[in-house]
């Protein structure tokens, strides 16, 4: 196993790290770049909100939540394409569901992962010989999520990792969540 750091904002870092992995097939990539701006997901409202937006904060968590996902996606394909499992997960959130927002407010990591969605679904199109998915992980105590989040991280890892093992080509380009049950757009 080999560790190699890489910022997903950082284009350049994505190709050297592309690079030197040149030739090694990657079974599963998980596409897990998540930000909700400073203060992590609980203080997200205070400057995503329509009174109260930080377009500074946007645009960064635009390009590490959709840019840089896309720019790791697009530069590791070549070692996905060679794998046997061929399997892009794409961290998305439920968040991201345009169906599922009944309260409005964090315009900026809601948009980031509603984008997020659309480019799995377009890269599952484009892609046909991988198999692309969203996946939202639930609400985790992280960070982001907060300590009154529901999921604990380790739990919603291990369901993923099964959901991993039973995901094949009639799940790509769909959302799921870390069970395996559709998301609704």
């Amino acid at each position: 196993m080999q560790a190699i750091a890489m910022d997903v904002a950082d284009h350049d870092a994505v190709d050297r790290a592309a690079t030197a992995l040149h030739g090694v097939a990657i079974d599963i990539l998980v596409n897990n770049a998540g930000t909700s701006g400073p203060g992590g997901g609980h203080e997200a409202a205070q400057f995503q909100g329509l009174q109260h937006m930080d377009y500074a904060v946007w645009r960064d968590i635009l390009e590490i939540n959709l840019l840089g996902a896309f720019k790791v996606a697009t530069a590791f394909r070549d070692q996905l394409a060679a794998s046997q499992r061929r399997l892009l997960v794409n961290v998305s959130s439920d968040l991201g569901s345009v169906a599922q927002n009944g309260t409005g407010n964090i315009y900026a990591y809601r948009t980031s992962k509603a984008g997020l969605n659309m480019m799995t679904r377009g890269m599952a199109v484009e892609w046909p010989h991988l198999v692309v998915i969203a996946v939202a992980p639930g609400w985790c105590r992280t960070d982001l999520g907060g300590i009154e989040a529901e999921v604990a991280p380790a739990d919603s890892v291990r369901a993923q990792q099964e959901l991993f093992e039973r995901v094949g080509p009639v799940d790509s380009g769909r959302f799921l969540d870390r069970f395996g049950q559709v998301v609704p757009w």
